[in-house]
């Protein structure tokens, strides 16, 4: 099955064709460029917007702007949460953190830095192992 997205002048859902583009963003108090997919139509050649393609430009915009902050990156804090065995909603729950938090990180959301040092102790076997221990106890 093709992916397809709705056309604006074509009135309907239709094929695209995907192509990087160089963008200079600006997010909170940095800016700086990245290279972002965008999507054309295959009839008419007016650009189309699939959701896919703006969820993966946000993480683009969002984890570089993490790489130059020194924080964690959508990936890096998913094989943190791999790493431990636990889906979203159990990474949450152990940090204390509401569900969809983690969630919201791996898609792009960028984390305060206090929440970025928490993830990266969950990272660590030993720090993982002393929450872990204090969770246990606060039952």
């Amino acid at each position: 099955m093709k992916d397809t997205a709705g056309c604006m002048y074509c009135d309907e859902a239709v094929e695209y064709v995907v192509h990087d583009e160089k963008h200079h963003v600006k997010v909170l108090d940095d800016e700086y460029d990245v290279i972002l997919k965008y999507a054309r139509c295959k009839k008419c050649g007016h650009k189309v917007y699939p959701h896919k393609l703006a969820i993966y430009n946000d993480k683009v915009v969002y984890d570089k702007y993490r790489e130059r902050k020194g924080l964690l990156t959508s990936s890096q804090i998913k094989e943190i949460r791999k790493k431990r065995k636990m889906n979203q909603v159990e990474l949450a729950k152990f940090l204390r953190l509401g569900d969809k938090t983690i969630a919201r990180y791996e898609t792009g959301t960028i984390q305060e830095k206090s929440l970025d040092l928490l993830l990266r102790l969950v990272d660590n076997d030993e720090a993982f192992e002393a929450i872990k221990k204090l969770n246990s106890k606060k039952k």
